[in-house]
């Protein structure tokens, strides 16, 4: 959702001329933003698997 947000916001910043950024420009930030958010994404998603495992291995060593 994130991401759709921040393309979002650099089309309407380039139409309505708030900023004036050349094309080039415009696809450097929007490559550049997506990859930071794309690699904000993955380490969250790094993070909620490895409390998961914890989770499930706290389970385990209950059922035993």
């Amino acid at each position: 959702m994130l991401p759709i947000i921040y393309i979002a916001t650099l089309i309407s910043v380039q139409f309505y001329g708030i900023f004036e950024w050349s094309m080039m420009q415009f696809i450097l930030f929007g490559i550049v933003g997506e990859l930071f958010l794309v690699g904000y994404w993955m380490s969250g998603r790094k993070i909620l698997a490895s409390k998961r495992q914890r989770e499930l291995e706290k389970m385990k060593a209950f059922d035993l």
